[in-house]
């Protein structure tokens, strides 16, 4: 029987089918941390006005994305988490995600993406038989604090807080990073889609997404890195989003400014993501001890 998720939720035994980081802090006594991490993600979500169903097996949480709203001008939402137990029976995981789109067009949303962890295949196509379209696979990466690696001196690099002057240069690289999802679907206008990074790095600049880290040599301003600092209770920074100028490449530009933040950060963990097919800066946080731990499918749903 599924029922709509009210604040009991955070007691739901499946919520520890996806504790996010228990592979990187492994210590038993965080145990209870990594699934109040989780507790915590499912009350956000509610108090934000986000939805979701569970059954005696599973729980899957929705939230709204009022930037994504604005920005494309079509109601988002995001299925954030599929939380599964082993034995969930395929006609449950239907029911719940029937739901769910039912709440979903009953609010208005137009544009639905799905994240689901790589081996949840049912969930996928699930989904895909519901005309949801895959249109990336994220690698989550990470390491323990302080970091054993570090790229060698760049002459001529600093590495400083962002100027109102850097805007415009900033906004430039960032609009030269073409892997995300938004890119690989045909039904976003790719206007719209290069916007995405370009506001989210003048959003980091003015400190209202995270951090922001530039790069700078001879004098200009060649690359940046956004990140989210340590808080809620759980040890862990996030780089966010990095990017080098074209010219710039090559250089390990991108190591020094990942070093920079973690050295910034009172963290224990330091965690990223990006796409599969990223392999460059896959390589360039493997250089600094930054392996893969999770991966999850995104998928699209027009309503």
């Amino acid at each position: 029987m599924l029922q709509p998720l009210d604040t009991t939720a955070v007691d739901h035994p499946a919520l520890e089918a996806d504790l996010e980081y228990a592979s990187l802090l492994r210590e038993p006594e965080l145990a209870g941390a990594h699934l109040g991490g989780e507790r915590r993600r499912v009350e956000r979500t509610l108090a934000a006005g986000g939805w979701g169903f569970s059954s005696p097996h599973a729980l899957l949480l929705v939230r709204p994305m009022p930037w994504d709203t604005a920005h494309f001008g079509v109601s988002c939402a995001d299925l954030l988490r599929l939380y599964e137990l082993d034995e969930t029976a395929p006609i449950e995981l239907d029911a719940l995600i029937d739901a769910a789109l039912g709440e979903a067009r009953r609010r208005g949303v137009g544009l639905l993406s799905a994240r689901l962890g790589v081996h949840q295949a049912r969930a996928l196509h699930a989904l895909e038989r519901r005309g949801f379209l895959l249109v990336d696979t994220s690698i989550e990466i990470g390491t323990r604090l302080p970091l054993t690696a570090a790229p060698p001196p760049v002459a001529g690099l600093q590495i400083r807080a962002p100027r109102g002057e850097d805007q415009r240069e900033l906004e430039a690289i960032a609009a030269t990073f073409r892997a995300n999802r938004f890119h690989r679907d045909s039904r976003v206008p790719a206007e719209r889609a290069r916007g995405v990074y370009t506001s989210w790095v003048t959003a980091a600049a003015e400190g209202r997404h995270g951090r922001l880290l530039v790069a700078e040599l001879d004098g200009r301003v060649a690359g940046f890195c956004a990140y989210v600092p340590a808080g809620d209770g759980e040890p862990v920074v996030t780089i966010g989003l990095a990017a080098i100028a074209p010219p710039h490449r090559g250089r390990r530009l991108f190591e020094s400014l990942v070093c920079a933040c973690a050295e910034e950060a009172a963290a224990r963990v330091l965690v990223s993501s990006t796409q599969v097919s990223n392999t460059a800066t896959l390589r360039a946080f493997a250089r600094l001890g930054l392996l893969p731990y999770n991966a999850r499918h995104v998928l699209h749903g027009w309503l």
